[in-house]
């Protein structure tokens, strides 16, 4: 295990005789790195002669009778894990170090970097590019996950998960390492309610909460890293790790595919499923999120095979940038078992030469009428050389029967591996049925009238599913006409209320489906202040309670470019005077908790910035107004047009609100 992303700048020589030593069996060779709660070293196993890397606890955690306990306690668990992409641990120990008695863990020690140092090494050379390709990505976070997956089949969760954890071998090989220690200040953490653990640009939404961690939240550091990996960015980014928290638990992350073109819909939606808010809705650990990745990577190859010009896996054909102009480590393929490979190999042996592509293998003595050739192929031939009719026959008739199977495959295939979001296999299935009563009337004439008949199930669970483009594809592969409309409601956004007809039903396949979407919350504006645009406000409820923390999404666009650079204010009032009473912070505009000020806006981007208004605790009940504003030294910026909203001295009121006991 190596743990430094500065190794050669911190490599040095473990200087004092007295400290080069632990329990006479480890000689300490070089201190590879220094963190928050560890030193870690490259070492000299004696005893096995072999090189390990040993990490001992600093002072603060040393000297922790009850965090000792705890640790003992789960690097003994980490010890029982044996997986490839896990740094395996093999002792555990105490001896004095610097005149202090300290625990320490000897692991395997692993050459390469940590994930966090080649993300960056990446991103210096990359010109703004996504620093892995998409293939790259999916491959090196598959592997994280089963690491990970192997802890969480014992029924243990990391709970610290980020790329400074996940080492790289220069062969691609990843291993994930640090289960004892994080989960040993975890434990102690949750019994210490005033502290929250993690990583806060990796942890889940329940952790920023201060709630126990599951698999489910290590599903959600995963997906935080395969998101980093395809942006080149982390999806919420802030200095205040408070507010990072905030934003893991109430903020959206930016869609993948506005900072990555080349991400497909389908990765997208499984990294969204990957980082859902709520646990239930992610995967239930990682080797479900491992097996969807495995899915998605078999799928790529088995395109790439089938296309007739497709470029090979990695290159431009896949990922659409061209091959990196230095050496990088490449991801390690996942082992094919031996069966596998007896079965490709029938498989190949028995496959039917065409009659015009014989080899010099299939050209034998024809006096006897027929050749041998490998496998279990026999060509039959005339007694003057010339092919057999027969020949052609039974190759066109195993020609299509290999293309038969093709369909089937592709179906079974697509049932098994459908991306996070979509919908049931139903769906997919078109079931052309018969109306009741039909059984006395003659069969459809032509196509346009079978076609016609033809209806298909609304599945009943569709309103379970956030409407996405992955789904809206599905339900017109149907033939169905859909159109999208918005319904008020504080579901979360895009979630599918209801449709029309509703679902249960059966539609013909060339019918009109409405499908009614959630607006979040959201409520739309469209005011001006030229020439920002506010396009409209999302509240987290209809109606709050003194005490209450009101949730304000903005979001904003322009028409052109902004001079001068404002800030916004959120202010509650009373409905019928200008009495102040609670207001966010006001700052500069944020765009997904990046500050965002408004100097830097450009032409059609969409700036989605969320404010926290606490309401007081002696809050009468009542209607009061929301305003908005954007002001600077010179006063606020002019209400040229105020949508749907309500101008006040160049204040927009956009909602009245109640506030009740």
């Amino acid at each position: 295990m190596q743990a430094s992303p500065n190794r050669d700048q911190k490599d040095q020589s473990a200087s004092s005789p007295n400290t080069s030593w632990l329990n006479n069996r480890y000689r300490l060779l070089a201190l590879i790195a220094g963190g928050g709660m560890a030193t870690v070293y490259k070492a000299q196993d004696t005893l096995l002669n072999r090189v390990v890397a040993i990490k001992t606890l600093r002072d603060q955690f040393a000297l922790d009778p009850q965090f000792m306990s705890r640790f003992r306690d789960e690097a003994q668990a980490a010890a029982n894990l044996n997986h490839p992409n896990v740094v395996t641990v093999f002792d555990v120990g105490k001896d004095k170090l610097q005149g202090v008695e300290r625990q320490y863990l000897v692991m395997e020690y692993v050459e390469g970097h940590d994930l966090k140092y080649i993300i960056r090494d990446r991103l210096n050379g990359n010109s703004g590019e996504p620093p892995f390709s998409i293939d790259e990505a999916v491959s090196l976070i598959r592997q994280v996950c089963e690491g990970v997956g192997s802890a969480h089949n014992r029924g243990l969760a990391h709970c610290d998960l980020k790329p400074q954890n996940v080492m790289v071998s220069p062969s691609g090989r990843v291993k994930v390492t640090d289960f004892g220690i994080a989960r040993a200040y975890t434990a102690l953490a949750n019994e210490r309610s005033e502290t929250v653990w993690g990583t806060p640009q990796y942890f889940a939404p329940e952790q920023a909460s201060g709630h126990p961690t599951t698999a489910a939240s290590d599903v959600y550091s995963i997906g935080v890293m395969l998101y980093e990996l395809l942006a080149g960015r982390l999806p919420f980014e802030s200095r205040d790790s408070k507010e990072l928290a905030r934003m893991h638990v109430t903020a959206r992350q930016p869609e993948l595919h506005t900072l990555n073109p080349l991400v497909p819909l389908q990765l997208e939606s499984i990294v969204n499923k990957a980082m859902a808010k709520d646990p239930a809705n992610r995967y239930r650990d990682a080797n479900q999120f491992a097996r969807v990745l495995d899915a998605y990577l078999r799928q790529g190859e088995e395109n790439t095979m089938m296309g007739s010009n497709a470029a090979p896996r990695g290159d431009a054909g896949r990922t659409g940038r061209p091959a990196p102009s230095k050496p990088v480590p490449q991801p390690v393929p996942k082992p094919v078992p031996a069966q596998s490979n007896k079965n490709d190999a029938t498989m190949a042996n028995s496959a039917v030469t065409p009659p015009g592509g014989m080899t010099s293998a299939n050209q034998g003595n024809t006096s006897s009428g027929m050749t041998s050739v490998t496998g279990m192929t026999t060509i039959f031939r005339t007694s003057d050389g010339g092919t057999d009719m027969l020949v052609w026959v039974l190759s066109a008739i195993a020609f299509a029967c290999v293309l038969g199977l093709i369909p089937l495959y592709l179906a079974v295939y697509r049932i098994y591996t459908d991306p996070p979001g979509d919908l049931p296999p139903v769906t997919r299935a078109v079931l052309a049925t018969v109306p009741a009563g039909a059984a006395s009337v003659p069969p459809p004439a032509g196509p346009t009238q079978a076609a016609a008949a033809a209806t298909q199930l609304i599945p009943t669970d569709l309103t379970n599913y956030v409407l996405s483009d992955p789904i809206l594809e599905q339900l017109r592969s149907v033939g169905w006409k859909v159109t999208v409309t918005d319904q008020a409601s504080f579901a979360p956004e895009r979630q599918i209320l209801r449709t029309d007809p509703p679902v249960g039903s059966r539609l013909a396949v060339t019918g009109s489906l409405t499908v009614f979407v959630s607006t979040g919350g959201r409520v739309p504006i469209g005011a001006t202040l030229s020439p920002i645009v506010l396009d409209s406000v999302k509240l987290n409820a209809e109606t709050f309670k003194p005490g209450q923390t009101m949730e304000v999404g903005l979001r904003w666009q322009t028409t052109g470019r902004v001079p001068t650079g404002y800030k916004t204010a959120v202010h509650v009032l009373d409905a019928n005077a200008d009495n102040l009473r609670a207001q966010g912070d006001d700052r500069e505009p944020r765009d997904n908790g990046v500050p965002a000020p408004t100097v830097t806006w450009t032409t059609g981007r969409n700036i989605n910035d969320t404010f926290t208004v606490a309401l007081p605790n002696n809050l009468p009940p009542g209607r009061y107004r929301l305003m908005i504003s954007l002001y600077n030294d010179q006063g606020r910026l002019r209400v040229t047009n105020p949508g749907r909203a309500t101008a006040s001295n160049n204040s927009l009121v956009v909602k009245v609100f109640e506030v009740v006991r």
